[in-house]
């Protein structure tokens, strides 16, 4: 995000990919990662940036689907611009070849 936010790229959000695998057998869902997506949600609160949703670690009906509810809400909600950092290298960098 902090090469986003240096070049004023405009961010819809973060989502959590792979959000969890539900075995066929009994249905328990259990996390592919160190990270759920709460976790997720947290850090993009954090950031402020929108937490857009979650795509499961599924088969493809399930991930079209997901993934439309996703882009159905950044239609619904235009794109943030992060706050610079002011001062610093990658600034001053951006700075002199932007001018």
């Amino acid at each position: 995000l902090n090469v986003l936010r240096e070049a004023e790229t405009p961010i819809a959000g973060i989502i959590a990919n792979m959000a969890g695998y539900r075995c066929p057998h009994c249905g328990q869902v259990s996390n592919l990662f160190d990270r759920t997506p709460s976790d997720i949600q947290t850090l993009a609160e954090e950031l402020h940036v929108r937490y857009l949703g979650q795509v499961p670690f599924a088969g493809p009906e399930e991930r079209k689907q997901a993934l439309q509810e996703i882009l159905n809400g950044i239609l619904r909600n235009p794109p943030v611009r992060l706050d610079k950092k002011k001062g610093g290298m990658t600034r001053w960098l951006l700075d002199k070849v932007l001018k």
